[in-house]
């Protein structure tokens, strides 16, 4: 998704044209109104224009007007030529389409000098709309606050589950917004992303940062006021933030005997990234081992201590790099009211694993374009943290042409094989069926049964992965109650209950505007398809995505069960069927 930034252009400014200023004549300007599919203004909308050619360019001047009380706005326009055109809400960009048909092919609009357009519509397309402003308590914009739309889930009789369904920024004057959501009720959380320091904004380690509020500020279900969003409707919610009391984090890091670690250090950070400073907390490590992290507000932390050990190994695949080995540790901890002992962290060399990967007929497996993805035994994704305190994605591993494949410095800790598959950059070749994992063997263990485990330092060098071709798949659509056609419903693609663990046979994928969507590379045996309105697993919200961002619970799944329908894939013969929307509960 787009996210569009830099200055508005003043009036009278002019850029490439020799001239100081131009006059009132000469300019070209815009004006019209932004407004939902079914016609309601939206107010506090930001109408964007940027030169093409300057769209890459986040420093680029462009033109900006937000929308009044009734939906319109005025823009001029300097310069003559083509623009590209957006509605914004905070920083997200809005799908959408202008009336009357001014657009040329790649969402322009075009303009002579002195040329002035007039009602303009431009319409967000979709479903409802959220937006507010967020403040601190004094009323002041929080520039760059993350904003998360929250929903509470039925997974029994009287039990719920939270789930983030999606999250955006609040742009530089503290405006959010949410486009295109779905109907339901809601519940918005919101966090400062960037701490303060005598009212200055900073990336570093300061005292100050912003508590997780939720809105009303409470979660049981008796006290519970979800906001309600309907169907092309605006909810407006301005939201408060504030200050949170602040904590010390202490330790004690224990180092290896008999080895000379460089920059240690301890850093910490949210275990919900959606919700936390983009920059994690640090201390040094003091000679004794001990640390202590100050200002540190109420919430759920990930402690990582991290330490060089000097040595490198070469890396070949995606570029040749030397790679650093890594010392670690690892605890998690809450700071609620009072300060924090972490305890001793005891420091341990990364592990390694490598292997080949083979074809069903015992042959090698190679020909590049192989992904091989690792998880959590929890099904969760990889990551890994900076000195800097930055959460990044693992770097996967990395699979030479013959498929012998490495797994780089994995952190102790028990593990599972994600996914297995080819990467086309464009469509495969005709007769290049699917691939799929048919069987995994690590350290003697069956890595897609029990999955396998990593131990400190530990190099494990016999893996073997067995891949088979003609993978199946699904072609399906979606219907509502009355039989229509469902877009934007998340379709989650679970393995019978028995192999609930084995996450390579997940799969989820949002229905397109026909109701129709497609699943491929799916390995045989007993699945079960929930086609769901309001699904029990993190993800965000249509358009934007609709893949599924952790893998769901079968205890979160079993209420919605009977309302599944049970598939039974066969290799190389592909499934069509209709699926019934279950509803949000």
């Amino acid at each position: 998704m787009a996210a569009w930034s830099g200055a508005a252009i003043p009036s009278g400014s002019a850029q490439g044209t020799g001239s100081a200023s131009l006059s009132t004549r000469q300019k070209a300007s815009l004006s019209g109104k932004v407004q939902t599919k079914d016609g309601t203004a939206l107010a506090g909308a930001r109408v964007e224009l940027i030169p093409v050619g300057q769209l890459s360019d986040p420093k680029a001047a462009h033109i900006s007007a937000i929308t009044a009380a009734d939906g319109t706005f005025r823009a001029e326009v300097p310069w003559a030529g083509d623009y590209i055109w957006g509605v914004s809400l905070g920083i997200v960009l809005c799908q959408g389409r202008v009336q009357p048909p001014y657009a040329q092919p790649g969402r322009t609009l075009s303009f002579a000098r002195g040329e002035q357009k007039s009602g303009v519509v431009m319409e967000v397309e979709g479903g409802g709309v959220l937006q507010g402003m967020l403040q601190d308590q004094k009323g002041k914009g929080a520039a760059k606050g993350d904003v998360t739309l929250t929903q509470r889930v039925s997974v029994g009789e009287k039990a719920y589950r939270w789930f983030a369904l999606g999250s955006v920024q609040a742009d530089d004057t503290g405006r959010y917004g949410f486009c295109n959501v779905p109907k339901g009720s809601y519940f918005v959380n919101a966090q400062g992303t960037m701490r303060t320091s005598g009212g200055q904004a900073a990336a570093g380690a300061l005292p100050k940062d912003y508590v997780q509020t939720f809105y009303p500020n409470v979660l049981e279900e008796e006290a519970s006021q979800p906001v309600r969003i309907t169907a092309g409707g605006i909810k407006r919610l301005d939201l408060v933030l504030r200050d949170a009391p602040t904590h010390h984090v202490r330790g004690r890091v224990v180092f290896p005997p008999g080895r000379t670690l460089r920059h240690p250090l301890v850093v910490l950070h949210h275990v919900n990234p959606g919700n936390s400073t983009y920059i994690g907390y640090h201390a040094e490590i003091s000679a004794a081992g001990s640390f202590d992290l100050a200002g540190i507000p109420p919430g759920k932390y990930t402690l990582v201590a991290l330490a060089g050990s000097g040595e490198r190994e070469l890396r070949k695949i995606p570029i040749e790099a030397e790679i650093e080995k890594k010392w670690s540790a690892t605890a998690q901890i809450e700071v609620n009211g009072s300060d924090v002992a972490a305890g001793d962290l005891m420091l341990a060399a990364q592990g390694k694993v490598s292997g080949q990967l083979w074809d069903a007929r015992g042959e090698k497996l190679g020909g590049g374009n192989l992904v091989l993805t690792v998880v959590t035994a929890e099904g969760g994704p990889l990551s890994r943290t900076l000195e800097d305190g930055r959460e990044i994605p693992w770097d996967g591993a990395e699979i030479e042409p013959d498929g012998h494949f490495i797994l780089h410095e994995l952190p102790p800790g028990k593990y599972r094989i994600g996914w297995l598959g080819r990467l086309w950059i464009k469509r495969p070749p005709p007769d290049e069926a699917a691939i799929y994992l048919a069987g995994a063997t690590i350290a003697g263990r069956d890595a897609l049964r029990d999955g396998f485990e990593v131990r400190a330092g530990e190099e494990i060098s016999n893996a073997s992965i067995v891949a088979a071709r003609g993978a199946g798949a699904i072609k399906a659509k979606v219907r509502d109650h009355s039989g229509k056609p469902r877009p934007g419903a998340l379709v989650l693609l679970v393995p019978a209950e028995e192999m609930k663990r084995e996450w390579h046979r997940y799969q989820s994928a949002c229905s397109y505007p026909t109701g129709d969507v497609y699943l491929g590379g799916i390995p045989p045996g007993d699945y079960r398809l929930f086609a769901m309105e309001a699904p029990p697993v993190a993800h965000y919200i249509p358009p934007w995505s609709c893949f599924a961002l952790e893998k769901p619970r079968w205890e979160d799944l079993k209420i919605y069960e009977q309302d599944s329908t049970a598939i039974h894939i066969v290799a190389g013969n592909p499934s069509e069927l209709d699926l019934r929307l279950i509803p949000a509960r």
